[in-house]
């Protein structure tokens, strides 16, 4: 029930962030209200790719201790199995790079939401 409740919010921040982000770059920055729910969007889905961000790096600490053992008969093979044994490379570390890039970006998008925003709230004034 929780996970289903945490995919549904994922789902819906990203749906409302996309439409807003569309509303928003076609009116050039000039609809307040369409502004601040994009940034409020924009909040909110830095803070979930954060807490999926928490989630696989533990996920990297767990996994991170696994050892895969040469078989233990010491036949005429042994050079070629050592060969062949190679430990699995862990694809987590580059998910949990793309995330963290994908929340700096989203940062700096957000600043620049800010100023923008900024600049034409002072101008209607």
């Amino acid at each position: 029930m929780i996970a289903n409740f945490h995919f549904i919010l994922l789902l819906g921040v990203m749906v409302v962030f996309g439409i807003y982000l569309i509303r928003t770059l076609r009116r050039n920055f000039k609809n307040l209200t369409a502004n601040l729910i994009l940034m409020i969007s924009t909040i909110l889905l830095i803070i979930i790719i954060n807490g999926i961000s928490t989630i696989v790096e533990n996920f990297i600490q767990q996994t991170s201790g696994w050892t895969i053992y040469p078989p233990l008969s010491a036949g005429e093979g042994m050079e070629q199995v050592e060969q062949e044994i190679k430990p699995k490379e862990n694809n987590f570390g580059i998910l949990s790079s793309v995330l963290f890039y994908t929340q700096i970006l989203l940062l700096i998008f957000l600043a620049y939401c800010g100023f923008r925003t900024g600049l034409n709230y002072k101008r209607t004034e």
